[in-house]
């Protein structure tokens, strides 16, 4: 048995399940992820990745994406609204944005939406939910989670600094 592949699969059965939704970017990229995978170990994905070495985003492209993540922020978008953006498929565009910006574009729309939440949180006059909600987190609880892992403080206490 391959733990890899038990590993992004039970990822995918998490998000079926609802457990903890983390958004249509996350869903489409573990899927990917695990297409990509399957293929370069079991398949004939090894030689499309030695094309990609030469492959990039232009920088249009990179400010078209930036921009897009940056006015889409708090709707649900996944990995195939940001591939369509700039005319490439999915699994193709993964792997230019990863290299562009050297990391995933769901780890890219998470610090974005953190970044945000971090802004949005200096005005009292919204509650913590709505600020989850307004950055396109699903609930105040995914906004905890994913702010903790990255500031190491919760929304509320940032808030009290």
């Amino acid at each position: 048995m391959d733990a890899h592949v038990v590993d992004l699969v039970h990822r995918l059965q998490a998000q079926a399940e609802g457990q903890e939704y983390l958004g249509a970017v996350y869903v489409q990229s573990i899927s990917l992820a695990l297409a990509a995978y399957l293929s370069a170990r079991y398949g004939a994905g090894a030689k499309a990745e030695m094309s990609l070495r030469n492959a990039s985003l232009s920088s249009s492209q990179r400010t078209q994406i930036e921009e897009f993540v940056d006015r889409e922020l708090s709707s649900n978008f996944g990995l195939v609204d940001l591939a369509g953006l700039v005319g490439y498929s999915p699994d193709h565009f993964s792997r230019l944005f990863k290299h562009a910006f050297q990391q995933t574009p769901y780890q890219y729309v998470l610090a974005r939406r953190i970044e945000r939440a971090m802004t949005m949180l200096r005005d009292e006059r919204m509650s913590i939910a709505e600020i989850a909600l307004a950055c396109g987190f699903s609930n105040q609880g995914h906004l905890t989670t994913a702010f903790k892992r990255r500031t190491g403080t919760t929304p509320g206490a940032y808030r009290k600094r």
